[in-house]
C-alpha cells in the first residue's frame, strides 16, 4: 500500500462507527462488550516519530467501560517487512502517552493496545516484550507488555461476509486481486447493505477515494464525489474498471487472468457462482431466498447446487 493509501486508511480508522464495528466484530476480547460507544471519542495526540510516520500513524481514543475510562491505542502498520522491535516501539508509546495523561490526572487508566496490519507476509514478531528479554532476573522483576494483533491478510472472506458491516467490505476489498473480483465483492456486499444506514455508504465511498488515490487515478475521484448511492457507485465502478487493470498489471496482479477468462467462459462463471453458492449457504448461513437474491440465480439452480453438494436432502 502506498503512502497516499496510508494516509487515506487513518482517516477511514478516524471514524467513530469504523472504531465500533472493528471492537465489536474483530476483537474477541471480553471487555468489549462493556463498552459505551456513545462514549467514543478519540484524543488528538500521536506519539509516532516523524521518521516512523512513512510506514505508521497511530490513533488514539479513550471510551466508557464499567463506568470507568479507558483508552485504545491503535497502530497502523503499513510497512511490508516484520519489524521484530514491535513490542518495544509499542510499549514506548504507551509509556509516552501515560506520561502524557500524568501531568493532567495521577490517576492511570487501563490502555488496550491494538497493531493492524496489511502486510501480505504473515506477522511473526513476538506480541509480548517479556520475551524479548533474558530471563536472568526473576520474573516479576521483568516488565510485561502484550499488544493485540489484527492482520488483514488472515480473514477468510466467507467470515467477512457472514460479519455483514461496512469495514468487513473494506477488510474483504484488501484480499482482492484484480478489478473483477472487486466487481464480485460489491455485488455482492451492495446487496446486503442496501437498506443500511447512509454511514455505512460513507465508510465505503472513503475506502473507494482511498484505492483510486493509490491506484493514481485522480480523475476517477472527481467522479467518486456525484456518487450518491450504492447503483451509482456500482455503475461508476464499472465505467473505470478497464482503466484500472494497467495499474493491476503492473503490480503482476492479472498474469494469466485474462488467458484463463478466455477459457471456458461460461464453465467458469458456473463454477464460481457454484462456489459463492455453498459458501454463502455454509459459512454465511444465508437461507435460499438470500443466496437467491445476491446472486441473482433462481431457486431451482440454488437448490440443485446444495443438493449435488449433500447440503439439502429434499
Amino acid at each position: 500500500m502506498h503512502n497516499r493509501f496510508d494516509k487515506g486508511y487513518k482517516i477511514l480508522f478516524s471514524n467513530k462507527e469504523v472504531i465500533k464495528q472493528f471492537l465489536i466484530y474483530f476483537v474477541e476480547k471480553d471487555f468489549v462488550k462493556y463498552l459505551d460507544f456513545d462514549t467514543l471519542e478519540k484524543v488528538n495526540k500521536s506519539f509516532v516519530s516523524k521518521k516512523g510516520r512513512e510506514s505508521e500513524s497511530d490513533l488514539i481514543f479513550k471510551i466508557n467501560c464499567k463506568n470507568d475510562i479507558i483508552y485504545i491505542y491503535l497502530l497502523l502498520e503499513f510497512q511490508s517487512h516484520i519489524d521484530y522491535k514491535m513490542p518495544i516501539r509499542f510499549l514506548n508509546y504507551i509509556t509516552s502517552l501515560y506520561l502524557d495523561i500524568y501531568e493532567k490526572s495521577k490517576n492511570l487508566p487501563a490502555v488496550f493496545p491494538i497493531l493492524i496490519y496489511n502486510g501480505k507476509k504473515d506477522w511473526n514478531a513476538s506480541y509480548r516484550i517479556q520475551d524479548m528479554i533474558e530471563k536472568n532476573l526473576e520474573d516479576v522483576l521483568i516488565p510485561h507488555f502484550e499488544y493485540f494483533s489484527f492482520e488483514i491478510n488472515k480473514m477468510s472472506k466467507e467470515n467477512l461476509i457472514r460479519i455483514r458491516q461496512a469495514l468487513s467490505f473494506v477488510f474483504y476489498m484488501e484480499n482482492t486481486d484484480s478489478p473483477k473480483e472487486i466487481e464480485e465483492g460489491m455485488f455482492l456486499f451492495f446487496n446486503i447493505f442496501k437498506k443500511e444506514q447512509p454511514e455505512t455508504f460513507n465508510i465505503i465511498k472513503s475506502w473507494f477515494r482511498n484505492f483510486f488515490l493509490d491506484k493514481d487515478k485522480k480523475e476517477d475521484i472527481l467522479l467518486l464525489k456525484s456518487v450518491n448511492n450504492f447503483e451509482e457507485l456500482i455503475n461508476m465502478y464499472k465505467s473505470v474498471k478497464e482503466k484500472l487493470k494497467d495499474a493491476y498489471y503492473e503490480e503482476g496482479k492479472l498474469k494469466g487472468i485474462e488467458e484463463g477468462e478466455k477459457r471456458g467462459k461460461l464453465k467458469g462463471i458456473e463454477e464460481t457462482q457454484t462456489e459463492l453458492i455453498i459458501n454463502l449457504y455454509i459459512n454465511a448461513k444465508m437461507s435460499i431466498s438470500e443466496i437467491v437474491l445476491i446472486t441473482k440465480t433462481n431457486e431451482d439452480f440454488v437448490i440443485k447446487v446444495l443438493k449435488d453438494n449433500n447440503l439439502l436432502n429434499y
